[in-house]
């Protein structure tokens, strides 16, 4: 017995054409200059959640049958963000009032100890525990606001240990969307993985190592940071309608 198909519903997205071209397009120029095995990226409109542009390298066609990796790499591959966190760091000493950006730290070497609640403070010198700034740089005494602009690990170590908490912080993040499904249109996701057990796990994420997020909670994120504070959850289905 036969029965012939019937039309569904016609589903609009929010991709923009020319962007999204724009975005495949730095995927292969990356490739070609760089030679990574993966690339994504995404564009999103600030103010709505708008998805303009999603995409991911190398890609498929879903007609053939040799596919070997169906991940949508944007959504479910969690990984370290590194100092793309750290915006997450200043924002929650700016929101809890204790920021001032021209108060100064020191950012040679951070020497750390820790409490019996296993978070860690700044000391004089440990031999074992110690964190440094990219390639060991040290400037000296700066601000906190040099701090974000030179992408100090010691500030962003400083601001959580000295300005606010490692629980604080981690409230933040949570307050921010990570380490939890964002749950766009029923795209399949990863929620990440937190480290927060250990003092070093503690320092690690004011600087966005040993806990990975993925590239859909950093954009939901970063829509309160550059918009007006108010976050929006991603999203690509413009409209459902009857054909």
């Amino acid at each position: 017995e036969t029965k012939a198909a019937v039309n569904g519903n016609n589903v609009y997205t929010t991709l923009n054409v020319a962007i999204q071209q724009a975005l495949e397009d730095s995927f292969q120029m990356t490739e070609d200059t760089f030679g990574a095995v993966r690339i994504w990226g995404a564009v999103m409109e600030i103010a709505t959640g708008k998805l303009l542009a999603w995409g991911q390298y190398p890609s498929f066609d879903p007609n053939t049958l040799d596919i070997t990796d169906y991940n949508n790499y944007g959504s479910q591959l969690p990984y370290e963000p590194g100092s793309t966190l750290k915006a997450i760091t200043w924002s929650a000493a700016m929101n809890e009032g204790v920021y001032h950006g021209e108060d100064t730290l020191y950012s040679g070497p951070f020497y750390f100890n820790w409490d019996e609640n296993r978070n860690p403070y700044r000391v004089d010198y440990h031999k074992d525990f110690v964190i440094t700034n990219a390639s060991g740089n040290n400037w000296g005494w700066i601000t906190f606001d040099q701090g974000l602009m030179l992408s100090s690990n010691v500030a962003a170590a400083t601001i959580e240990t000295s300005l606010i908490t490692p629980d604080t912080l981690l409230e933040y993040e949570k307050k921010f969307g990570f380490f939890q499904p964002v749950r766009s249109d029923g795209m399949p996701e990863e929620s990440g993985n937190l480290g927060f057990t250990w003092p070093g796990d503690k320092i690690s994420l004011s600087y966005g190592q040993g806990s990975t997020v993925t590239m859909l909670q950093m954009l939901q994120a970063y829509s309160a940071i550059f918009g007006d504070g108010t976050m929006k959850r991603p999203y690509y289905i413009e409209s459902i309608r009857d054909a």
